[in-house]
C-alpha cells in the first residue's frame, strides 16, 4: 500500500533525458525497509550529456554512483558504497555496486535496483529502490552542509575509507562536499629556512606564495574586507597566517579546530581560542560536548603593517603546538582536519562585522574549511 500510494508512473513513452535539470535531489523509498529516507540522494549532471554522479547517505551509509544513459532506454549504474553496520559503528564494510534503473517520470520518479558486493567478506544482495524528486529541493551547497552535519559520513571518509586507500574519497569532495567548504592544501615546513617567528607580520618566505596553502575568506557584512587565511605545518607545530586588506574595526580572531572525527561527528573533540588585546582572552576544549580544562600554549600575534596608513593592511600569525592537543598526534599525509577561522566582530561566537573562512557558526567545526596536509 505504502508503494501504491507513494508512486503512480505515468502511462506512455518517456521524454527524452535533455528535459532534466542539472541537479536534482530525490527522496528514497525502501521497500524492503518500508521507508522513505527524505533528500536522499543529489544527482548531478556530468558535461557528456545522458551521465550523472550521483551522492546517496541515510543514517550510516554513504553510496556514490556514476549513473549513464542506456541504448536501450533505460539507466547504467556503477559505483561504490560504504557503511557502519550499526549506530554504534561496530563493525565497518565496504565494496561496489552496480544496477539498473528506469525513469517512471523523466526528472521526477525513477525506480532502480542495485547490486551490491562487500569486500570484506564477499557477499551480495540486491536492493530495489523507488526515487521520488524531493518537494523541498536542496541546492548542492545546502546537500553538502547536511553530509557534513552528519554523524557518520565524515568518520566513514576519513577513518575508513582514505586510510585504506579509497579513490572516492576525492571524488566526493571535489563533487559534492567543496560546495559547501573548500578544500585547503597544507604544506610541510622543510630545512631551517622556512622557520617562522610568530610577530604577526607574514614576512618569512613560507607566507610568500599564499595561493599554496591559503584561501580566500568570507565577508559577514558588506563593506568586511575577507583577506587571505594560509596554513602550514612541520614536524611539531601548525602554523596560521593571516592577511586582511583593512584592520578590522575590532581585531579579535576566533578559531576553532578539529583534528579527529568520532562517531557521532558531533562528538568530535575541538579547540576554541579567542585572541584579543594581544592576548588570548577565551579558551576551550571541549570532547563529547563535556569542556575539559586546557592549558592553552597557542602562540598568536597581530596588528597593522608598519608603515601603512591608520586601518590599511593587518595580519595575524598563530603557532598551533601538535603537542598541546591532547593525545593528538602529528598530521599524516593526506590526513584530513577542518578549521574555523575569524577576524574583528562582536563578542562571543558571531561572526558578524568579521572576515571568517569555514562556517559562519564559529562552533559549526564540522564545516569548516578541510586541511589537507601535503607530505613532507
Amino acid at each position: 500500500l505504502l508503494l501504491v500510494a507513494w508512486f503512480r508512473p505515468q502511462t506512455g513513452p518517456a521524454p527524452a533525458t535533455n528535459t532534466l535539470s542539472r541537479e536534482m535531489v530525490f527522496d528514497t523509498l525502501s521497500p524492503t525497509a518500508q521507508e522513505v529516507w527524505p533528500h536522499h540522494l543529489f544527482m548531478a549532471a556530468r558535461p557528456q550529456p545522458g551521465q550523472w554522479v550521483a551522492l546517496a547517505s541515510q543514517g550510516t551509509q554513504l553510496w556514490r554512483l556514476e549513473i549513464a544513459s542506456l541504448e536501450a532506454g533505460g539507466l547504467g549504474i556503477s559505483g561504490a558504497w560504504a557503511e557502519y553496520t550499526d549506530t554504534l559503528a561496530r563493525f565497518f564494510r565496504s565494496g561496489e555496486l552496480a544496477g539498473t534503473g528506469r525513469w517512471l517520470q523523466v526528472g521526477q520518479e525513477l525506480a532502480v535496483t542495485l547490486d551490491f558486493h562487500a569486500i570484506q567478506d564477499g557477499s551480495e544482495w540486491s536492493t530495489p529502490l523507488l526515487l521520488r524528486r524531493s518537494a523541498e529541493p536542496l541546492l548542492l551547497p545546502e546537500f553538502a552542509r547536511r553530509l557534513e552535519r552528519s554523524g557518520y559520513v565524515q568518520p566513514l571518509l576519513y577513518n575508513e575509507l582514505l586510510p585504506r586507500g579509497a579513490g572516492w574519497v576525492e571524488a566526493v569532495e571535489s563533487e559534492f562536499l567543496n560546495a559547501a567548504s573548500p578544500r585547503v592544501q597544507v604544506p610541510f615546513l622543510r630545512g631551517s629556512s622556512n622557520v617562522l617567528l610568530v610577530d604577526g607580520k607574514l614576512d618569512e618566505n613560507t607566507w610568500r606564495t599564499p595561493a599554496l596553502g591559503g584561501i580566500e575568506g568570507h565577508g559577514a557584512t558588506a563593506g568586511v574586507s575577507p583577506g587571505t587565511l594560509m596554513v602550514r605545518y612541520d614536524e611539531g607545530n601548525l602554523y596560521v597566517g593571516l592577511h586582511l586588506t583593512q584592520t578590522p574595526e575590532r581585531p579579535r580572531l576566533l578559531f576553532t579546530l578539529l583534528t579527529q572525527f568520532d562517531i557521532p561527528a558531533s562528538s568530535s573533540a575541538r579547540w576554541m581560542v579567542q585572541f584579543e588585546k594581544d592576548t588570548i582572552s577565551a579558551r576551550r576544549w571541549v570532547r563529547h560536548g563535556q569542556e575539559t580544562p586546557w592549558d592553552c600554549q597557542w602562540r598568536i600575534a597581530a596588528g597593522s603593517l608598519p608603515g601603512e596608513a591608520p586601518g590599511a593592511a593587518w595580519e595575524a600569525e598563530a603557532l598551533i603546538p601538535i603537542a598541546n592537543l591532547g593525545n593528538v598526534v602529528p598530521p599524516r599525509p593526506g590526513q584530513r582536519w577542518r578549521l574555523n577561522c575569524a577576524a574583528g566582530g562582536p563578542s562571543g561566537g558571531s561572526v558578524a562585522g568579521a572576515a571568517y573562512w569555514g562556517s559562519e557558526d564559529i562552533e559549526a567545526i564540522e564545516e569548516g574549511i578541510l586541511l589537507v596536509f601535503e607530505g613532507a
